[in-house]
């Protein structure tokens, strides 16, 4: 198995990614990584009514990233792998899971967060966990679509 695409979209599972990034990454696999979409009924069920049926789609915590870690290394699915949050996607690749690139799509603006592209805004404490990760040798890559030129994220 291999992960095609590591995305931050705190909309998670949307038109974007089924329309855009499925088909670019030749994905057919979704893997969504996060606690609270776990435990929200809810929201997991209209994230399952929304995928296609040809794609996977797993809802996880982050505590089963070993589980997940043996899924991807006994299948031959290509994965898309989904974070809320930067800070979903540090604990993540500290439990082991590996990914050269982590993309940031879309986080939403909140009071104390600024701009940096047309959909993504930082915090401080976003600024410092991009740098663990940039220490650990991830690429970080600002783009919305897979056709747009990406903006490399440095902040070391």
């Amino acid at each position: 198995m291999s992960i095609v695409l590591s995305r931050i979209d705190n909309r998670l599972v949307h038109g974007q990614i089924l329309e855009a990034w499925v088909p670019f990454s030749n994905a057919n696999s979704i893997i969504v990584l996060n606690d609270d979409m776990c435990e929200n009924q809810l929201q997991r069920g209209i994230i399952q009514a929304f995928v296609p049926s040809n794609i996977e789609l797993l809802i996880k915590k982050l505590d089963e990233i070993p589980l997940i870690l043996e899924y991807i290394n006994s299948t031959k699915v290509r994965c898309i792998i989904l974070f809320f949050n930067i800070h979903d996607a540090l604990i993540a690749y500290k439990k082991g899971l590996n990914f050269p690139l982590l993309n940031l799509g879309n986080i939403h603006c909140q009071c104390g967060r600024r701009q940096v592209t047309q959909t993504v805004y930082l915090n401080n404490e976003d600024i410092e966990e991009l740098k663990v990760l940039e220490t650990m040798g991830i690429k970080i890559e600002m783009k919305t679509f897979p056709q747009e030129k990406g903006k490399i994220y440095c902040s070391i």
